[in-house]
Formats: C-alpha cells, structure tokens, sequence
C-alpha cells in the first residue's frame, strides 16, 4: 500500500477546507492566528465531526483502506466505528484510499484535507458531500 500512497501524492491534489479559498501570503500572520484560535476552541473537533461524516457517507459509493503511519498498519475495509476512531483519534497522519485511486491524507492538527487523484465522478460526489457539511472543496494550489 505505501507504493500507492507514494505514486498518489504525486497526482493532482484537492482539498476539504474550512476556507472556500487560500489564504493570500500577505494575511499568513493573521491566518495563523484565527488557525490557533479555532484549534483552541474546539474547532478541530467539529472539523472532524464533518470529516466523519463525508467519509463514511462515502464509504457508501466505494471499499475503503486505510494506513496509519504511526503503527504502520493497514486497514482493509474497516467499518465505520473504526473509521471514525481512527479519525478522532489519530496522533499521526492517516491515509485512506477510496477504490485504487483516491487517497485521502489526514494529518494531525489540520484544519483541511489533502485528497489526491479523483476522478471526474468521484469530484462531484466529494464536492456533494462536503458542501452538504458546510466545507468546500476545491483544487490545491
């Protein structure tokens, strides 16, 4: 599975962000505080609440795996409880790969997520999801 990480990480990346754009490099300052503020508050946890819920309303359409790089260990089509446990509890970065081409790169204390090489189909149904959770997808820049 890590060669699969390894060669999607390289492919096109989206993001589910709480920002519906990137923050422009003159505001980092101020972005870095508002991202302090909101881990801070509790932010962090509603995040993942949404998170949560897009992945295993997800989970519908496509077989999920997931590895857990602290443990290095794969998950071959967990079920939801796990799913969510892992999401909640995890202390270091989490990839799930949706089908064989999806990755999904959960890292810790991160207000977004990295998603790599969706197709057409999987976009729309991804953007759908996210914006039913009040997030907004859009590519990485």
């Amino acid at each position: 599975m890590i060669e699969k990480i390894d060669a999607l990480l390289k492919k096109t990346c989206f993001v589910i962000d709480i920002l519906p754009r990137r923050v422009p490099s003159d505001r980092a300052e101020q972005y870095l505080k508002v991202e302090e503020y909101f881990l801070n508050d509790g932010m962090r946890s509603r995040f993942l609440d949404k998170i949560i819920n897009v992945i295993l309303k997800l989970m519908c359409y496509v077989p999920v795996s997931v590895f857990l790089h602290e443990n290095q260990k794969q998950l071959e089509h967990p079920g939801p409880e796990t799913v969510a446990g892992i999401i909640r509890n995890a202390t270091d970065t989490a990839d799930l790969l949706f089908g064989e081409d999806t990755l999904f790169v959960l890292e810790k204390d991160d207000l977004y997520l990295s998603v790599y090489h969706p197709d057409d189909d999987m976009q729309e149904l991804i953007r759908d999801l996210v914006r039913a959770e009040g997030l907004f997808w859009r590519k990485a820049e």
